[in-house]
């Protein structure tokens, strides 16, 4: 496989036939051509296909090549991880970079005609990351990306990946009923099952998995507070500042499902003896309007799409030791 993915395919399978120094794909354009022809229905042959659009346009398919030449079409619009595993599922798996003409490209970075991309990988590496289906466009490589999740989890234990998984499918739903897109971090998920265990006295999170395996915590309730945790990111007062409420007291309605761009009510309810938290409910639910005129009502916006899209966050996990933050603030500003 090492041997595929540094000389190219094609390099491989025609080397015997190669007396020249041509790149690997222009030796053999004859077998190329019928392969365009049967996976993307294309009366021209490969040569007339290349020679119609430019580098570094835009095409349907997209035609992208490995350091040593081998070409691969893609659809148009494909990120370095559709191109990775396209290559093949483990090179995807355990990426740790990409390449794309000598630039290191962060991974929703579009492709275009004539690129030439070089995958970095490290097989200690244990991937895929959960911000990858957000870059990757193909069905397949979203398809491989969920597989090798789920075991990547089921690995941890077989509650994180039940957790995960319906996580992932109320995602799912809100992309299909909405066609909103969440934007999700797998720190953040850990970040949340860390404090939900420490909030129930549990000493990590084995014994929080152990627990949801026993049904004594419910695997639904902690993959919805998540979900609401997210979605209460994206809310604001009504003059833009932070909210005033922790976010795992606000909830959202199950019913009218609110999501960021929809007008909002947003209710106050009694959370214990002494605290209070909100629920969110959509303005144009005549279902919801009736608890509205009971309830005490806050003003509260969705933040600013533009705004959200230019906030940034980073993670960084180390060992304390004498100038880490001046270390990676360097590495930061460089």
């Amino acid at each position: 496989m090492n041997e595929i993915n540094e000389l190219g395919l094609a390099r491989c399978r025609y080397a015997k036939r190669a007396t020249d120094n041509s790149p690997a794909w222009w030796a053999c354009l004859e077998g190329q051509s019928e392969e365009l022809r049967d996976r993307w229905k294309f009366a021209e042959g490969l040569r007339t296909f290349l020679g119609k659009f430019d580098l570094g346009a835009h095409s349907n398919p997209v035609y992208v090549f490995t350091p040593r030449g081998e070409i691969h079409f893609l659809p148009d619009g494909s990120t370095p991880p559709d191109f990775a595993y396209h290559v093949h599922t483990q090179l995807g798996h355990h990426a740790t970079r990409i390449w794309v003409n000598g630039t290191a490209r962060p991974y929703q970075f579009p492709l275009m005609n004539g690129d030439i991309v070089r995958v970095e990988y490290d097989t200690r590496f244990l991937g895929p990351e959960l911000f990858w289906l957000d870059c990757a466009i193909t069905p397949s490589a979203r398809a491989k990306i969920r597989r090798g999740l789920t075991a990547r989890w089921k690995s941890i234990h077989p509650s994180r990946a039940r957790i995960a998984d319906l996580v992932l499918k109320i995602i799912r739903n809100y992309e299909r009923e909405s066609g909103y897109k969440f934007y999700l971090a797998e720190h953040r998920l850990d970040a949340f099952l860390l404090r939900l265990a420490r909030a129930r006295g549990l000493r990590d999170l084995n014994e929080l998995y152990e627990q949801v395996a026993q049904a004594t915590l419910m695997q639904e309730k902690i993959a919805q507070r998540f979900i609401a945790e997210e979605l209460g990111r994206a809310l604001v007062q009504a003059d833009g500042s932070p909210l005033g409420f922790p976010l795992y007291r606000i909830s959202f309605c199950q019913h009218c499902h609110p999501f960021p761009g929809q007008p909002l009510i947003a209710l106050k309810h009694r959370v214990g003896k002494a605290t209070q938290g909100l629920t969110i409910h959509r303005r144009d639910n005549p279902g919801c309007l009736g608890t509205a005129s009971r309830s005490p009502q806050v003003e509260l916006h969705w933040l600013d799409a533009s705004v959200a899209k230019s906030c940034s966050e980073i993670c960084v996990t180390g060992l304390d030791r004498h100038h880490l933050l001046g270390d990676v603030l360097d590495a930061i500003y460089d």
